[in-house]
């Protein structure tokens, strides 16, 4: 499997019955192949612009949707089956870096270079609320595997828990460098640092 365009490869997933493996490329492309031979399937065209960045490609529980997120600040909404663009959502003023998708797929949480994290209805693109407390580049964002909470991960050295169903900012985690990503699972969170370390947090106390 290789990129047809020069842009660079920045981001990759799963469907999520391992079916199919999408790419999203520094030319504004995303690809999506058969994971079993390495066929090419379609190609989404993200935009007008040949040289913009998909920085994130995430695809619903249902593994109906994907969801992707760029350089020009939107985030786009395909029917992964077809390849058709159902919806973009506009409302970042800067790139957007990371994805996420609620577990029962009716959330999308963006974060963006503009210092925000957006959440918006899946299934008509409303804008429901915009988590604001970083001071720098927001560079990462999940869910829990409940739904309760958004994480997100700042390259202001720290990373924020919020109350998924209010926006309520519960927890601000300190690290010593800029937060460039995070995980998260049953365990706790895992963060990654630019300074190349890793931090494990425990955030259980807080649901409810």
């Amino acid at each position: 499997m290789k990129h047809e365009e020069d842009g660079d490869l920045h981001c990759v997933t799963w469907s999520h019955d391992g079916d199919l493996i999408i790419s999203g490329s520094g030319a504004s492309k995303i690809y999506v192949w058969k994971s079993t031979s390495g066929e090419l399937l379609r190609t989404l065209q993200c935009g007008a612009e040949d040289s913009q960045i998909v920085d994130d490609v995430v695809v619903s529980p249902n593994g109906e949707l994907l969801i992707s997120g760029s350089e020009d600040g939107k985030v786009r909404v395909w029917k992964l089956s077809s390849g058709e663009l159902v919806r973009t959502l506009e409302g970042h003023d800067e790139w957007v870096n990371a994805v996420a998708v609620s577990p029962d797929g009716a959330l999308i949480a963006s974060a963006s270079d503009d210092y925000s994290v957006r959440v918006w209805k899946s299934n008509t693109g409303e804008h429901v609320r915009t988590l604001k407390g970083h001071d720098d580049y927001v560079y990462g964002v999940a869910f829990s595997a409940d739904g309760q909470l958004i994480v997100s991960a700042s390259m202001d050295g720290t990373a924020r828990v919020w109350k998924a169903s209010t926006g309520q900012g519960l927890r601000s985690l300190p690290h010593t460098d800029g937060v460039n990503g995070l995980a998260l699972s049953s365990y706790g969170v895992i963060s990654g640092l630019r300074d190349c370390t890793l931090h494990l947090w425990t955030i259980g106390p807080l649901h409810g």
